[in-house]
């Protein structure tokens, strides 16, 4: 049985990973790569079945009529978000288009929405007993206290995150901005992974050191702190599959700082080791097996980017 499994957002980072990641799996697969426009280098990765151009979802509640006339002409047999701007509009229709046969593998729109909200997020954290940054408080006398980190409330990724370093660097405050207190120590990108029984079946961990706000080189780890905290979050938030957490190992323990419903940037580095989340999502959430807990390899990885040519006749 081939399954015709259609990836967003494949002019990025994160959805050229999933593609990745499921060129590794033993499953029959026909991959169909789709974006906002027909130049991105996804579309020239080897091994994509088809390529298709559809509209942007960034802000919209539902998807467009190009989206609906392709899915209700029964092509997709699912479909795995490689954006963030995809989450919202296609949570929105995942049982609608999934009554028509094509499962949309994302979280509860609901849970999408939360992890948009920085704000929120660090809320149910501490709600639920869970370790996250602190909002740090302004004394009139001294000022902040130094380093820390001015984010958007509403947000993806680590989109408009800046490290502010004193008084002179702060920049004007809007209603859409907090502040948070800046995490000292190793940074860690993890995964924790929830079957369609809400089911916590795995965790990854991955330390790493970034470049231009992306992993570019990093090492598997398994801390038992960490691993209990993946596991209570994903029993908090109890996500369809992978959330994506980041977080940093500080004095106090690990804290995470990001979470997201989606893949990473580092899924196919995930895969590599033996933790592939889009094929534990076809296999848990499409073909209704179950899973058992990955075997993760331990190891280092690097990357590296490469030149993709088309020539014009």
């Amino acid at each position: 049985m081939t399954i015709r499994v259609g990836v967003t957002g494949v002019g990025g980072g994160v959805g050229q990973s999933i593609i990745k990641a499921l060129q590794m799996s033993s499953l029959d697969l026909d991959i169909i790569g789709i974006d906002i426009k027909s130049d991105q280098a996804g579309f020239y990765l080897d091994g994509l079945k088809k390529t298709l151009v559809l509209s942007n979802l960034k802000g919209k509640a539902y998807p467009p009529d190009d989206w609906l006339s392709y899915i209700y002409g029964h092509d997709l047999d699912c479909i795995i978000p490689g954006s963030d701007y995809d989450l919202q509009a296609l949570s929105a229709v995942r049982d609608e288009w999934g009554a028509l046969g094509c499962k949309v593998l994302v979280s509860d729109s609901d849970l999408v929405a939360r992890c948009n909200d920085k704000l929120l997020t660090a809320k149910i954290l501490s709600d639920n007993g869970i370790a996250a940054p602190t909002r740090p408080e302004y004394s009139t006398g001294g000022g902040y206290k130094f380093p820390l980190i001015v984010k958007p409330i509403i947000g993806s990724g680590s989109r408009g995150v800046i490290k502010v370093n004193s008084q002179e660097e702060m920049p004007k405050m809007t209603d859409k901005l907090f502040v948070q207190e800046y995490l000292d120590g190793p940074e860690y990108t993890c995964s924790v992974f929830v079957d369609r029984f809400g089911e916590v079946i795995g965790t990854f961990q991955f330390e790493r050191k970034l470049q231009n706000g992306t992993t570019y080189k990093g090492m598997v780890a398994f801390d038992r702190k960490i691993h209990k905290l993946l596991v209570k979050i994903g029993k908090t938030f109890k996500p369809r599959g992978m959330l994506n957490v980041q977080l940093r190992v500080t004095e106090r323990g690990p804290v995470p700082f990001e979470l997201n419903c989606r893949c990473s940037g580092t899924t196919a580095i995930r895969a590599h080791f033996g933790y592939n989340e889009p094929e534990m999502l076809i296999r848990n959430y499409v073909l209704g097996e179950d899973l058992k807990t990955p075997e993760i390899k331990q190891g280092k990885a690097f990357r590296y980017w490469n030149e993709t040519y088309r020539e014009v006749a």
